[in-house]
């Protein structure tokens, strides 16, 4: 199963479905994307259950939030004074195309795994037969982040 921009199991699964008519405090913030702008600091999900989400940090700058965590000698992930600039998924739809290439480089066995991954997936589900020439081809594709024209398609059949 391949996670796209269109459809991704991934968070949909393990953050935005969690705490089912309850509430979730997150850690988002408007300077990380176009998206997240729109929030606000709270924000009521109606989508299936409800679910309340409370962004405290919303409006935090970058520099607040290592402000913050100098100040208060917070534990924090070694991979953020090695470059990278936001960390969660390997190979997630949604990371830019520099974080994307730090990736490969630094988990090269995972790429390999996502390929094969592919690989299996279009000799085991013959309606991939006709959108891919071969699994390498839809990894290529996977990884290119560009739309195909029958896009919406290919991706509802990757899940």
């Amino acid at each position: 199963v391949l996670p796209t921009r269109i459809r991704r199991f991934c968070c949909e699964h393990l953050k935005e479905r969690q705490n089912k008519g309850g509430t979730l405090i997150t850690g988002l913030r408007w300077a990380e994307s176009q998206n997240r702008r729109k929030r606000q600091i709270v924000d009521i999900c109606t989508k299936g259950q409800r679910v309340v989400h409370i962004h405290p940090i919303l409006d935090w700058s970058d520099a607040e939030v290592w402000e913050y965590i100098r100040m208060n000698s917070l534990p924090y992930c070694e991979l953020y004074d090695q470059g990278f600039k936001r960390i969660g998924c390997l190979l997630c739809p949604f990371v830019s195309g520099k974080a994307l290439e730090m990736q490969m480089r630094r988990y090269p066995k995972y790429v390999l795994m996502w390929k094969h991954a592919c690989e299996r997936l279009f000799r085991t589900d013959p309606p991939r037969l006709d959108q891919f020439a071969s699994g390498g081809e839809m990894f290529e594709w996977w990884l290119s982040r560009k739309a195909r024209k029958d896009d919406e398609d290919c991706t509802a059949r990757f899940i």
